[in-house]
């Protein structure tokens, strides 16, 4: 009898290893696995609000047993960790699990207590029966065969372990005409491109069956994702979307993600109010797809690329690990330009900066294209207006370092881009460019010292602004024999004719 037994669990052991086999053959979709895609969805996709992770965690503190202990939780459908990381903060160990290798990749894994594996969301089994406290998938359950993930799911949550699954449905914005052409591209153009699973999204998961115990499902606006932000970051938000990637396969030469970009801006002023992250960074205005090795496909269009820059005073970069790695994490700047890091202990005095800074412009002359200087310069008494003028403050004279320095800014012909206080009163931390048309934006956003950021977006490829044509005199090639004797006739004349002539006359 107990031979029997132990037949039956190993036969019925092999059958559902060899369906496991042939669901992850044939099972999870995959439509983000190309590298460019996982850039994208990288750079773009929403993070979800703190309140959808507060309700799992408070569901996950109501439902626990004593065999749950924040131990280990999986995030199934990772992507590149968006929905991983925020585990973080309860577990002592997440796992961030996709079956795209590319989107694991692109994950920026900046915590110790995270690690990613690879695989198909149906086949867990690289953990025990019993072994996980939380599973998570995010925007992923539509895409899998359900039937074998809940199996799974069952298989390796503990007693009384808890299960979410969870997403975000379409966009809503707050400028009505903006709404349209969104809802106009996404059931019109992109309508027959998109996968039958998308329903499930269209209908908020409502017709998705959840075979477990004690379901709870909730929805509502303080769940969602309400955030404002830039045009050019919400176009790339649209261009991460499956049905665009395989449009733009069947039509490469397409400029359908533009034009709507250039109905937005209008409608919009260039900014609105959207179901999306505030975070996400300005980059590539118009993202498309990776450049072609073909010489038959016709040139694209030039498009100008933003930048994200920030200005940050450190004050130690040794004592703000942290704050620095979240910061960056949270900004996602392209470039980063760091003050007072304290690294060493000695320190320029004000005048020898400025000497050195001469001499760093005068190199950097030698080269074209726009120049910028960034930084804590500290110079209080200054201040600049919204023409970018600078003035003294009242009550204050100038000193010489004060002299060379907006010497040095006016013979650099730069301007100074910040016009809000960035510590205090005060206006210490500058951006100073030799090209207007180079700053797209600039935001002064809470710093990790007692200065504040200065946040600035910028045109990769700037507009050169072409100077009119000027008569510029070559005095060393003058006439001065013909100039002198011209001057001496004039002088004699005058005095001839004005010994007649009143004082008011002259």
């Amino acid at each position: 009898m107990a031979r029997s037994c132990l037949s039956q669990k190993l036969l019925k052991y092999i059958l559902r290893e060899e369906y496991l086999e042939t669901a992850i053959r044939t099972m999870s979709i995959r439509l983000f696995e190309d590298k460019y895609h996982a850039e994208l969805y990288a750079r773009f996709r929403p993070t979800y609000s703190s309140a959808v992770y507060e309700t799992i965690f408070q569901f996950y503190e109501d439902s626990k047993s004593s065999k749950l202990n924040y131990d280990l939780a999986v995030d199934v459908g990772c992507g590149n960790g968006q929905s991983s990381k925020p585990l973080c903060s309860k577990f002592r160990r997440v796992i961030g699990y996709d079956v795209s290798e590319e989107q694991v990749k692109s994950a920026r894994n900046d915590v110790d207590n995270l690690t990613f594996r690879v695989g198909p969301g149906e086949d867990l089994r690289f953990l025990e029966n019993n072994s996980v406290d939380l599973v998570t998938i995010a925007q992923a359950l539509h895409w899998l065969d359900r039937d074998v993930f809940y199996q799974e799911v069952e298989r390796v949550l503990k007693p009384g372990g808890v299960f979410g699954g969870y997403g975000y449905g379409n966009n809503v914005l707050d400028d009505g005409v903006a709404n349209q052409l969104v809802k106009e591209f996404y059931s019109g153009l992109l309508g027959p491109y998109w996968d039958e699973q998308r329903s499930h999204i269209d209908n908020m998961y409502r017709n998705i069956p959840v075979p477990l115990a004690c379901q709870t499902r909730l929805e509502g606006e303080e769940l969602g994702i309400r955030r404002r932000m830039p045009v050019d970051a919400f176009v790339g938000y649209l261009s991460t979307w499956s049905a665009w990637r395989k449009y733009l396969r069947e039509n490469p030469e397409t400029r359908a993600l533009n034009d709507v970009a250039d109905s937005m801006s209008v409608s919009t002023n260039d900014s609105f109010n959207s179901l999306v992250d505030e975070d996400i960074p300005t980059q590539n205005s118009l993202p498309t797809s990776p450049q072609q090795n073909n010489k038959s496909i016709p040139k694209q269009p030039r498009f100008v690329s933003k930048l994200k820059i920030l200005c940050i005073n450190c004050q130690s970069v040794v004592n703000k690990k942290l704050e620095l790695q979240n910061l960056i994490y949270n900004e996602n700047p392209d470039i980063v330009a760091g003050t007072e890091s304290w690294l060493k202990k000695d320190h320029y005095t004000s005048h020898m900066s400025l000497l050195e800074l001469e001499k760093s412009l005068d190199l950097v002359n030698k080269l074209k294209g726009t120049k910028l200087i960034l930084g804590d310069f500290n110079f209080p008494k200054l201040t600049w207006d919204s023409e970018h003028t600078p003035h003294l403050k009242p009550g204050f004279s100038t000193t010489t370092v004060y002299d060379k320095f907006l010497d040095i800014i006016n013979d650099q012909n730069m301007t100074q881009m910040v016009s809000e206080n960035t510590r205090n009163d005060n206006i210490l931390d500058i951006f100073l460019t030799t090209n207007l048309t180079f700053v797209y934006k600039v935001n002064i956003i809470p710093g990790i010292s007692d200065h504040d950021i200065i946040s600035t977006i910028v045109n990769a490829c700037p507009n050169i602004l072409k100077q009119k044509s000027k008569i510029v005199p070559l005095y060393r090639k003058a006439n001065w024999d013909d100039f002198k004797q011209f001057m001496n006739t004039t002088k004699s004349d005058f005095l001839q004719g004005s010994d007649s002539l009143s004082d008011e006359e002259i």
